[in-house]
């Protein structure tokens, strides 16, 4: 893993008004920067993108970020010969990540120097979501953390405490009890928001509901509420893991006074298995977090090397990688779920779509089979050949 840098450019009417100039004119302080790191002995590795920097045994991404990019990117000239802005998917993803992210992040900062418990919650929280299988895709860490963040900052009637047990608890009421289609959850950072200004935000909310996501995390720095929440989580996902948490909260209430509660506790990180169809078992050498998972029994080594060394490989996950080629190739077949916290299997759910038995058709092939037992052509899936695929997208993986 590395650690992102965003280093806020300031304004200047200098900056090129072309999209390729200024990347090359951020490329080119990326070399200028990456020798000054050089003359304290520090390791650097410049790309058009970012700079990477080695340090103390610590990877840092740098990079470089102006707002002029963004207007420029939003920038269309009509047919009038006026300029007209509009979003693109490049300039939402600039802004998101050099605008929205750092100003968050910040704010989430402030929230666990003030309250202790935030960041131990939101480490329970990631990982029990996680171990229901559910990775990044479908449940973005930084909505994790927005929930949580909602909690300690909206505690009426209950008191926020100073222990991550009780708000893991309040944690897991949430997500079994809120129905995300009728209330939206605003997060408001130092109390920015006033009355009319939480008002508008429902307002909003009412109005434009069938156009919104399913969860709608309303911030000072996003009144909309969409913007973590755009793409995930889904129906599916919120409704298994309002199952998931109120099984998982009745585990622990019941549990927490025994003198075994520990090993009764860890089944609430032990998702069953058998509520898949398939499961991929992975190599265990191959996942590069297998120390992070709970029944872990390995030594990890916490030695620096120092003296004379290069940059390390990083942020090179396999199962990740395979994960995402798998997503890619037969998402209209199947949903994946994994544990990114060193899991060793992935569990496979069938689209009901798929499953189902289709007229025969030569745009149906893929991934079926005739249906020779029927008395007119039908095509049903080919779960043999579904496997054989996975297998071979996987080699050396699985």
């Amino acid at each position: 893993m590395y650690f992102p840098v965003v280093v806020q450019m300031s304004i200047s009417g200098k900056w090129p008004d072309d999209v390729n100039a200024c990347k090359r004119l951020v490329a080119a302080f990326y070399v200028e920067i990456s020798k000054a790191f050089k003359e304290k002995r520090h390791k650097t590795q410049v790309t058009p993108e970012f700079l990477v920097v080695f340090r103390d045994g610590f990877i840092f991404r740098i990079f470089l970020a102006y707002s002029k990019q963004i207007g420029i990117l939003k920038q269309r000239v009509g047919e009038s010969g006026l300029r007209q802005y509009r979003d693109t998917n490049e300039s939402i993803a600039i802004e998101k990540k050099f605008i929205n992210l750092p100003k968050l992040t910040g704010a989430l900062y402030g929230l666990s120097q003030q309250y202790s418990a935030f960041a131990p919650t939101c480490v329970l929280a990631k990982r029990w979501i996680s171990s229901q299988l559910l990775h990044e895709t479908h449940f973005p860490s930084v909505v994790i953390e927005l929930l949580v963040a909602h909690m300690f900052l909206s505690s009426q009637p209950v008191e926020v405490t100073m222990h991550p047990l009780p708000m893991f608890l309040r944690f897991l009421k949430t997500i079994s009890t809120t129905n995300w289609n009728l209330e939206p959850v605003i997060v408001n950072f130092n109390d920015t928001l006033d009355r009319n200004s939480i008002a508008d935000m429902e307002k909003f909310f009412s109005s434009n509901r069938e156009t919104l996501p399913p969860m709608v995390l309303a911030t000072p720095f996003d009144p909309s509420g969409v913007l973590w929440t755009k793409k995930s989580p889904t129906i599916p996902v919120l409704v298994r893991l309002a199952k998931l948490a109120t099984v998982s909260l009745k585990i622990l209430e019941n549990t927490l006074g025994d003198n075994d509660a520990s090993s009764k506790v860890m089944a609430i990180f032990r998702p069953p298995m058998s509520v898949f169809h398939l499961v991929i078992r992975l190599a265990p050498e191959i996942a590069t977090r297998r120390h992070q998972k709970l029944d872990f029994q390995g030594i990890v080594s916490t030695k620096v090397t120092s003296g004379s060394y290069n940059i390390p490989v990083y942020n090179f996950d396999p199962v990740e990688l395979y994960l995402k080629d798998l997503e890619a190739h037969y998402s209209d077949k199947a949903i994946f779920f994994y544990d990114q916290y060193g899991g060793s299997e992935i569990g496979v759910l069938l689209k009901p779509q798929f499953l189902a038995e289709v007229p025969f058709k030569v745009s149906s092939f893929e991934g079926r089979k005739l249906l020779t037992e029927a008395t007119e052509l039908k095509m049903k899936p080919d779960i043999d050949a579904l496997i054989e695929g996975f297998k071979i997208m996987g080699s050396g993986i699985v």
